[in-house]
Formats: structure tokens, sequence, C-alpha cells
């Protein structure tokens, strides 16, 4: 999905269903990668952040950027530690 394609609203709406669905995979233990959902909520932030209604606002450039930082440092932290969280099927690679 290239970021001039998507609506500013569709392009939040999938951030906001994969950042749910981390918190879900971590809390539930569902048979999900943590690592890789974190990385996907990277990829949809920095889509957001190429976004032209993003750049023209600084509240949500501002909100973004804060975003994507708390989330690259997540995103690092499973992918140097891929034991501690593991998917309920045992696995603790990235799919």
């Amino acid at each position: 999905m290239r970021t001039n394609e998507s609506s500013l609203e569709t392009l939040q709406s999938a951030l906001a269903y994969v950042t749910t669905r981390y918190s879900m995979t971590v809390s539930l233990q569902l048979q999900h990668c943590p690592a890789c959902t974190a990385l996907t909520v990277v990829d949809h932030l920095e889509q957001l952040l190429d976004h032209p209604g993003v750049q023209d606002s600084s509240v949500l450039n501002s909100t973004y950027r804060g975003l994507l930082s708390h989330w690259e440092a997540l995103s690092d932290h499973h992918v140097a530690n891929p034991g501690q969280f593991t998917s309920s099927n045992g696995s603790n690679q990235l799919h």
C-alpha cells in the first residue's frame, strides 16, 4: 500500500487495527508473532508520516513521530529478544 494511494482515514484505521492486534497478541498470547506485528505498526506509522495530510498538520506529525519512536524501540526489542514473547504455537521466529 503506497501512501499517495491511500486516504489518511484508511491509514489511520489500519494503524488502529494493527496496534490492537499487537495488544491482543501479547496479552492473550495469540498465535501471531509480536515482533512481526510491531514491525507492521512501524511500517504504518512511516506511511502516515509520508502522507500529505499528516505532513501539513504539526499535531499529527508530532504525534506520529513520537509513536514511531516508541514502536521502533519496541520492535527492536522484540527482534533482539525473540524468545521473550513466544506465540502460542511455540514459535519465536519472525514470519
